[in-house]
């Protein structure tokens, strides 16, 4: 279960939670409204895993001849960020890196824009904060547009105009396929340490650790427990950590900010686990927002809108926002990070063209989720806390559902009952709070479905590897892994690396029980026939639900 925002009022009815509200309302006013649009007050849930081992892969597999493109013209302005090309401390033979340009994908997605507006009716809990945050907007443009002071209340009901679209428009060239933004099929072979030891011997990641949940992790380990959490392709994650800080070519290159390395200058974002599990959100924020959310258009840092070419596709727009997503970034500095020179060069230079690890499509249109249960024992009550929400952090698709397992008890602590396999795999991950259950049962986390079990405690927890049976033991709920104020399970899908959002087409189907969304993230409902039960921070019989 999610504590996020409402989390003092776990235990509360709902009459009651809406009485509290409205007395802190009254109480606050205007500073209660101001803090809830805060972009940083929507809280985040973050689970974790630095030390699953991933397969080998040399990086010159799969990697296709050398080509002839087309680049992009312009020279870089003045105030552009330019990283300069590096070598390596050691001669091997690598990847000869190709001319970036043009680069055409099969039949790719197109997305007309009709209209500049997109019309959101405020629902309970909404705040101008939380909407911008939903639809990749500032709060200034949703002010503006709806002719608002930052100080107003808005109204169960109410409509609030959200832009979408922009003049500028984003380039029509692709950066890298759909299958090198997530944990998918492409990785299989590849391993992080593997990679950096052979070719990198002089790495930063190879001598920086941090700790990270009470865990001392070397840089490398961080990445992989980035990747893994977020379900991003860490070949992705390595070349942007390259582009902003040099740390896989060089040993310690001046100029960079050892508490902001990836150019997050947030309070809470120190480090180098923060900077990328924030930057890791942008990429989803970018995936996911316009693959599943209705986003067309990217928001730099300088509040410069651009609106996505119709031809470019998802991962694509996922590297585009991140690109425009760190603190001082402005159109300029965009326009040098997105060209053939900015962060395409530095991609290649470490793993060749993008396109040679293209696996099509993700998710076939035959696909169809394996029959599951619900993950706990039968003849007992769990509680549905939190609907449809993010897989891991808002920015991806709304793949989780929240459980709680215990009415009485309250807070962080290790509960004596057990999270159950939903069907039968094999353990492609465990450790970190997070059990990784594929259910192909080849062990490999990025191929077929996945199911990511969360905040399981260490204690007795299963092992990587193990076979498993639908109904057997995988581990204890608790609070451990990423951030959690209260005991619960949150549990979501992947399919080849893609987040599978809980009420979409292939919706998350448990024991009969099917998810409907409110439209609001952690909202919603379940439905079984004539029963439906709503997820609620609480423990009442309005989301109790027996097995």
């Amino acid at each position: 279960m999610v504590f996020h925002f409402w989390g003092s009022l776990r235990y509360n009815s709902a009459p009651m939670k809406r009485i509290i509200l409205f007395s802190l309302l009254c109480i606050c006013g205007s500073c209660l409204l101001v803090a809830c649009a805060r972009p940083d007050f929507v809280p985040v849930e973050i689970q974790s895993n630095p030390t699953a081992v991933l397969p080998t892969l040399a990086p010159e597999a799969g990697v296709p001849p050398v080509v002839e493109l087309q680049q992009n013209s312009g020279e870089p302005s003045a105030d552009a960020v330019i990283v300069e090309p590096t070598v390596a401390t050691v001669v091997l033979e690598r990847p000869t890196p190709v001319v970036y340009g043009f680069v055409p994908t099969p039949d790719p997605p197109h997305y007309a824009i009709e209209e500049s507006m997109l019309i959101h009716t405020v629902q309970s809990g909404d705040a101008l904060g939380t909407i911008a945050q939903k639809y990749n907007v500032s709060l200034t443009e949703l002010l503006e547009e709806n002719e608002l002071d930052d100080s107003d209340f808005v109204q169960i009901g109410q409509s609030i105009r959200v832009p979408l679209t922009a003049d500028l428009i984003t380039p029509p060239t692709k950066m890298i396929p759909d299958s090198e933004l997530v944990y998918g099929p492409s990785v299989r072979d590849f391993d992080i340490l593997t990679f950096l030891t052979r070719y990198y011997p002089e790495s930063t990641l190879l001598t920086y650790s941090e700790t990270v949940e009470g865990r001392e992790i070397s840089g490398a380990e961080i990445v992989e427990l980035i990747a893994v959490r977020y379900s991003i392709n860490p070949r992705l994650l390595l070349a942007m950590i390259e582009y902003r800080t040099g740390w896989l070519t060089r040993n310690n290159p001046a100029g960079v900010n050892l508490n902001y390395p990836m150019r997050y200058v947030l309070n809470g974002y120190e480090g180098l686990h923060n900077q990328l599990r924030r930057a890791a959100d942008q990429l989803n924020q970018g995936y996911y927002g316009r693959a599943d959310r209705g986003v067309t258009s990217l928001l730099i840092a300088d509040e410069t809108r651009l609106t996505f070419d119709s031809t470019i596709n998802n991962g694509t727009a996922a590297v585009l926002t991140w690109l425009g997503s760190h603190t001082d970034a402005t159109y300029d500095s965009w326009l040098q990070d997105t060209s053939s020179v900015g962060f395409a060069a530095t991609y290649q230079e470490l793993f060749g063209n993008p396109f040679g690890f293209t696996y099509e499509p993700i998710v076939a249109d035959n696909v169809v989720q394996p029959e599951l249960t619900l993950p706990w024992d039968e003849g007992i009550a769990w509680y549905y806390t939190a609907g449809p929400h993010g897989g891991w952090a808002p920015g991806s698709a709304w793949a989780a559902l929240d459980f709680a397992p215990d009415k009485d008890a309250r807070g962080c602590y290790l509960h004596e009952g057990w999270a159950i396999a939903s069907a039968s795999g094999r353990i492609a991950y465990s450790d970190f709070g997070g059990v990784l259950l594929d259910l192909d049962g080849d062990g490999d986390m990025g191929t077929g479905w996945v199911l990511g079990y969360w905040h399981i405690d260490t204690f007795e927890r299963i092992q990587a590897g193990s076979t498993v049976a639908p109904g057997q033991r995988l581990g204890h709920p608790s609070c451990e892994g990423g951030f959690s104020n209260g005991t619960h399970l949150h549990i979501a899908r992947r399919y080849n690396g893609q987040w599978i959002s809980a009420n979409g087409e292939l919706p998350f189907v448990m024991d009969g029980w099917v998810p409907r969304s409110t439209g609001r993230e952690y909202d919603g409902f379940l439905v079984k026939g004539a029963e439906v039960k709503e997820a609620c921070v609480c423990a009442e019989e309005l989301n109790e639900i027996f097995r």
